[in-house]
Order: structure tokens, then sequence, then C-alpha cells
């Protein structure tokens, strides 16, 4: 049994540490990018592009790491819309950020205690 847990724990540990430092870095920086497309104006950002930006072809060994960061976007990420468009004549999926509301004054917030 302690073998069992040992091997588990490292299991654990190995997948943390894929996800920190690999994936992470990559959809912190898909972020910034998909944000600072909507401050430009621009309503949305195709997935290509911003994996283009991020991996040129000549790194194709660390497309695992873009799907995951990918799917962390998609499953994690409140600030980003997924949507479908065709961009030049092909069907792609486009990121569309989605800024926080500019609330005014809501009421008092102790106002029932």
């Amino acid at each position: 049994m302690n073998f069992i847990s040992i091997y588990l724990g490292a299991a654990k540990d190995t997948f943390h540490f894929l996800y920190t430092y690999a994936v992470l870095p990559v959809a912190v920086t898909a972020l910034n990018i998909i944000r600072d497309s909507n401050e430009r104006g621009e309503i949305y950002v195709a997935e290509p592009h911003v994996r283009d930006k991020l991996i040129p072809p000549s790194k194709s060994l660390e497309w695992r790491r873009w799907q995951e960061a990918v799917k962390f976007i998609n499953l994690n990420e409140s600030r980003v819309c997924t949507e479908r468009r065709v961009i030049n004549g092909v069907e792609c999926s486009v990121w569309r950020w989605i800024p926080a509301k500019k609330t005014g004054w809501q009421g008092n917030g102790t106002s029932f205690f």
C-alpha cells in the first residue's frame, strides 16, 4: 500500500508541475493576447492566430501544451467567450474577451446587518 501512495503522490506532483510551469504560462500569455486585441477594438481573435503567435511552426512539439492551455481557457476562464466564425472562408474557433462591467454604486452592503 505504501508504494501505491508514493506512486500516486508522485503522479499528482508531476501533473501539478506540468500545469504550473508548462500550461499556465501559455494560457496566461494567450489571455493577454485576447485582452489586448479587445483593447485595440477587435471584437474577437482567432484561436489559430493566437496559437501561431505563441508557438511558431518550428516548435510544433509544444502542440500538447497549447491544447492543454486551450482546454484550460475554455473550461475555466469566465472572461473569454468561445465561438465559431468563418474567417477568410475557413471556419475556426475564435475567442472574445468579455470585459468587466463598469458598475456604479449598488447600495450599502451592510444595510441589512
